[in-house]
């Protein structure tokens, strides 16, 4: 089989390359990229020729564009995810740049501005509308080698802390859990948590989010907030 090589002059999709080097990764691992000239007329910087190749990049962005406008993707679900990685990665203002942004974690040429780049890897790579998209080094960027589709129970077990998940018998404050861990769709039908249901020492019943008890923010049904109220009230 003939080998596909970064050649000047070679084009892919509307791009034609006009120069090509290699970049030496943080892994030590060279690759190679290129420059370009999109049909458009825009000329295109370092972009890795492995998703030229592949076919996950075929324009400078402008092909995402007419598919976004003319099909209407912009209204997609994937279309959200990528938007809000993008948001998480260069917002400030987002609740979640400070794990994201703050931390050095970036998105890669060939996705940061070509969400059909983005498109064709998540149709290539198992995609489906109940998994959600999960960097297999916390400490990695967006990109095609280090992202993959997943369910929300695996992307929790695989968070930056490292936390183990909610066992039947952990205690936590008021809470003893009683149940496994399992997923709940939230409010606005679209979102996927995970909850477990516990125990109070006050004897109420109550489901709470995995999360919130590995972080501390839940430690009883409610009953201790109450107490705390009720106490000012007397006074």
């Amino acid at each position: 089989m003939r080998k596909t090589i970064a050649k000047v002059g070679n084009k892919f999709g509307r791009i034609t390359i006009t120069k090509n080097y290699m970049i030496k990764r943080q892994n030590g691992v060279n690759r190679t990229h290129i420059d370009g000239i999109c049909e458009c007329g825009k000329n295109i910087i370092k972009m890795r020729f492995d998703g030229l190749k592949d076919g996950y990049s075929k324009s400078c962005g402008c092909l995402q564009i007419e598919m976004l406008t003319t099909h209407g993707m912009y209204k997609t679900r994937r279309y959200r995810i990528y938007q809000g990685i993008k948001t998480r990665c260069y917002n400030k203002n987002n609740n979640f740049y400070k794990d994201y942004g703050g931390r050095g974690i970036t998105i890669c040429y060939e996705w940061k501005n070509n969400f059909m780049s983005f498109y064709e890897w998540s149709i290539k790579n198992g995609y489906k509308e109940d998994l959600t998209i999960d960097r297999i080094n916390n400490d990695g960027n967006y990109e095609p080698e280090n992202c993959r589709w997943v369910t929300m129970w695996e992307q929790n077990n695989n968070r930056r802390d490292n936390t183990p998940q909610p066992k039947i018998g952990d205690k936590f404050g008021k809470l003893t859990v009683i149940s496994e861990p399992f997923l709940c769709t939230m409010n606005n039908g679209k979102v996927k948590r995970s909850f477990v249901h516990c125990w109070c020492d006050c004897g109420i019943s109550k489901k709470i989010k995995t999360n919130s008890l590995k972080e501390g923010n839940s430690r009883s049904c409610g009953c201790s907030k109450r107490g705390i109220k009720n106490k000012s009230i007397t006074k």
